[in-house]
């Protein structure tokens, strides 16, 4: 069921193409079935809401749809104004970005109470991430209500993963101290204070802490997946995700507030210039992220924004600056259809009359694929092009085999829910090349074959290996990881808020997950594993087994 706002249907008052509110439903449509959970979206250009709709359902069991008006939980979008509120207190002269955490909370204990205020906000403050600890979101705690001073007791004596600046790594812990200083400077609850600051003056009706959803007129409930069925997700106290991801409210007021914040309305524009600019690091390094948002950009042409993750929901939002495009999708479910960001992605690039090409599977062409089997070398990754029964699939070195369709003329896609893309083609000296498009850029990048690939995996049958001492759940930074085995035998990995995806065995200590990438290999003892690493698109990252 799709639902539409009137805003949907008459506003054709900006840049948008004629067809813009026709081709953006079916965009998401075509993302999420109409019963099951689904999401909103919204669209604005210039000022004006040229598409807002919901499509699915918001309560899958009295099959209530999801409309303009339902209330999600934004996740991590609510970083941006916690971001934002710190920054108001800067220009006040009540905070300063470069005093250390010790100012504002001198209970906390070194070398943790070092970190400034800046490196809370720019991920860079090498305390540990509470969402990263062993146990934490184990359903027996993630029911429990938490004061800020419990949260912060959670993890303010946990070891440093990193010195202070060293090095970008995501962190919800950060967030939390933030929003105590929040509570400290201001003598009110950081939610509270957001919403005297912010919210009330600037209109956005519906935003509060998720603490109050149950109370919430048009809430919609969050959904994750077991074993392919669609099941309530797990529960989480709303005062867990605090100042990190705790806030709730309509797509609508997210688009206000996003009006609001880019146009001077929110902080002054030095205290904005700060919030979106990429973060310096001490090698001469950048990264993408500025204080509870990040850049990137879609089809050549720069946003800012931020996604989200929570038990039973998924969201993205951005901001395209030169067009003054404004997108974002709320999902109810932590395992959704389609991940919110490529949709964001689609209604953005189709918004800027710049869409993202749409291909439809051809059969294979394997006399055209001749020569270009093979190993390529890029400037930062190197990736195989192998043909096996009959298939075409692209790997990049360290991460899984995906399987990659023809769409004519040299062209090779991921599928329909990837915009990435490459084009097969040769040099002026005759060398088969790549032409890789990743998530759709205009700009490809450029890999040259420099030999054969590596054989391919073989992968054994499950029922040959004893996987007993495999089962059970494994620390990463990003979150837990699970690995279990169904009553047919299929070993299963699910990391901590996302859905189950199967496991395929090279041996009894490495495995590949064809469906997101990924390599994982297991470190075995006497029969058990100890701990797990993961490779995923060039990255890297072990944690050890859980202790029962």
């Amino acid at each position: 069921m799709l639902t539409i706002s009137i805003a949907a249907s008459l506003a054709q008052t900006g840049a948008v193409p004629p067809d813009f509110a026709q081709r953006a439903e079916q965009i998401l449509e075509a993302a999420y079935d109409e019963n099951a959970p689904g999401a909103v979206a919204i669209v604005v250009d210039d000022g004006q809401v040229v598409f807002e709709a919901g499509h699915g359902l918001a309560d899958v069991e009295a099959g209530t749809p999801i409309t303009p008006d339902t209330v999600f939980r934004y996740a991590s979008i609510t970083k941006q104004f916690t971001a934002a509120t710190i920054m108001q207190l800067v220009a006040e002269g009540k905070i300063s970005l470069d005093a250390p955490l010790s100012d504002y909370l001198p209970e906390y204990p070194q070398p943790g109470a070092s970190a400034t205020v800046r490196q809370l906000l720019n991920h860079t403050s090498g305390i540990m991430s509470y969402t990263s600890m062993p146990g934490f979101m184990d359903p027996e705690n993630t029911a429990k209500p938490m004061t800020t001073a419990q949260m912060i007791d959670y993890f303010d004596d946990a070891e440093m993963p990193a010195e202070h600046g060293a090095r970008l790594a995501y962190n919800n812990s950060a967030y939390i101290l933030l929003g105590a200083i929040i509570e400290r400077v201001t003598g009110k609850n950081w939610d509270a204070a957001i919403r005297e600051r912010i919210a009330n003056p600037i209109g956005l009706t519906s935003l509060t802490s998720g603490v109050y959803e149950a109370g919430i007129e048009g809430m919609a409930k969050g959904y994750s997946l077991d074993d392919g069925e669609v099941v309530p997700a797990q529960t989480i106290h709303m005062s867990l995700p605090h100042a990190a991801g705790a806030l709730i409210g309509t797509v609508g007021d997210l688009a206000t507030w996003a009006e609001a914040l880019h146009s001077g309305k929110v902080v002054d524009a030095e205290r904005y210039a700060e919030m979106i600019a990429p973060t310096q690091m001490a090698d001469g390094s950048t990264t993408p992220f500025g204080f509870g948002l990040m850049n990137a950009e879609v089809r050549g042409a720069a946003t800012i924004g931020h996604s989200g993750g929570i038990f039973g929901f998924s969201t993205d939002s951005l901001y395209i600056p030169e067009e003054d495009v404004f997108v974002a999708v709320l999902a109810n479910s932590n395992s959704p259809k389609t991940d919110p960001s490529f949709v964001t992605r689609q209604l953005a690039a189709l918004a800027i009359g710049n869409p993202f090409p749409e291909y439809e599977k051809q059969p294979l062409d394997l006399a055209a694929l001749e020569g270009f089997e093979g190993r390529y070398e890029f400037d930062d990754a190197v990736r195989d092009l192998r043909l096996k029964d009959g298939k075409l699939f692209s790997q990049r070195e360290g991460s899984g085999a995906l399987e990659v369709f023809h769409a004519g003329d040299g062209i090779y896609f991921y599928g329909p829910d990837s915009a990435t893309f490459f084009k097969l083609a040769r040099n002026d000296e005759g060398t088969p090349v790549i032409r890789f498009h990743s998530d759709g850029a205009e700009t490809a990048s450029v890999g040259t074959r420099i030999g054969d690939a590596p054989k391919g995996p073989e992968y054994l049958d499950v029922s040959t290996l004893d996987v007993s001492g495999l089962i059970g759940t494994y620390v990463w930074p990003i979150g837990e990881f699970t690995v279990s085995q169904d009553d047919k035998g299929n070993v299963l990995g699910q990391l901590a808020g996302q859905g189950q995806a199967p496991m395929q065995p090279v041996s009894l200590t490495e495995w590949h997950v064809p469906q997101v990438g990924a390599v994982l290999t297991f470190t075995i003892e006497d029969g058990q594993a100890t701990s797990l690493k993961l490779n995923q698109r060039g990255g890297e990252l072990e944690g050890p087994r859980k202790q029962d």
